[in-house]
């Protein structure tokens, strides 16, 4: 990639192979890759939402009428969309120490229904699956739809 130009030298020395090799081994990484007409990167959305729809979201009230509506855009790192069903996986390159990932996915689920709720609204068909990948601590990290808890 480097020398196509898609990488400067010292990106490619900041890459954490393993990681990524971790990524694209897992289950979702080889549905994934084994469905790549599906598969969109960076996929760019436009989608406006109640000031109620994003209080259920984010549990704070915004200082707008309800007949008011807010435009979010946004674009989701890697997004499968399947016949009857979409996954979102967002991809993290946060560094901390392995006792703070119950407060990062804390801090990343509103913004993963966020987008899910975006999606859902655009392809009219469920997001099934919220995945967080956090390349310093490999490992899928699943965020729970709204109204339910986060796992692991």
């Amino acid at each position: 990639m480097v020398a196509a130009g898609q990488l400067k030298p010292n990106e490619a020395d900041a890459l954490d192979l393993d990681a990524i090799l971790k990524f694209w081994t897992s289950e979702v990484g080889t549905v994934i890759a084994g469905n790549v007409t599906e598969c969109r990167r960076e996929l760019q959305f436009t989608a406006a939402f109640k000031p109620s729809e994003l209080k259920s979201i984010f549990g704070a009230s915004m200082d707008a009428a309800d007949d008011e509506f807010v435009v979010i855009q946004g674009a989701a790192d890697l997004v499968l969309i399947r016949p009857t069903e979409i996954w979102l996986v967002d991809f993290k390159t946060d560094r901390f120490e392995a006792e703070e990932l119950q407060l990062k996915l804390a801090q990343y689920a509103p913004q993963l229904n966020l987008y899910a709720a975006a999606l859902q609204r655009i392809y009219r068909k469920p997001v099934t699956r919220r995945i967080l990948y956090f390349l310093n601590h490999p490992g899928l990290r699943e965020v729970a739809p709204l109204g339910h808890s986060l796992t692991n």
